[in-house]
């Protein structure tokens, strides 16, 4: 990988993500790119936090929370928030994204909700104060509860 400028595709990876939806295509391309830097993230894991800087995270949320039809690319964002989480667990917890991967909970595969889970346990276990835990956690601790109760 000697001489890949990860920078410059991870900048237009990251423009792909918080560009705004035009056509149901650039849901396709949101995919795409949200895999692609999944993928770099487990290459390069040191590229977690620039990402994170550039401001995936919050086009990620933003993207979660704008396209509910599209399971496939709620499961990729998923799955980068979970490679975020083991680098940079406060940054998931103050985006918002666990509020949202919580709402859609139910449309998930068990599989996922288990790794939505182990993102959320990573994320509480990191929680730097008491008020982080007020603000990001508590308010969807009722999302947990009715997610674990067993009818």
């Amino acid at each position: 990988m000697h001489g890949f400028a990860t920078e410059q595709y991870m900048d237009i990876l990251v423009k792909i993500v918080n560009r705004d939806a035009l056509t149901d295509l650039s849901n396709e391309v949101k995919f795409f790119a949200v895999s692609c830097l999944t993928t770099l993230m487990d290459i390069f894991p040191s590229l977690v936090n620039s990402l994170v800087n550039t401001g995936l995270l919050k086009g990620m949320t933003q993207l979660m929370q704008n396209t509910m039809g599209f399971i496939d690319l709620a499961e990729a964002c998923i799955k980068a928030y979970e490679k975020i989480a083991l680098e940079n667990p406060s940054a998931v917890l103050k985006s918002g994204a666990i509020g949202c991967v919580l709402q859609q909970m139910d449309f998930f595969e068990v599989g996922t909700q288990q790794r939505i889970f182990r993102i959320i346990q990573r994320v509480a276990l990191h929680s730097t104060c008491e008020s982080d835990f007020d603000t990001y956690l508590l308010p969807v601790l009722p999302f947990i509860v009715m997610s674990l109760s067993v009818d």
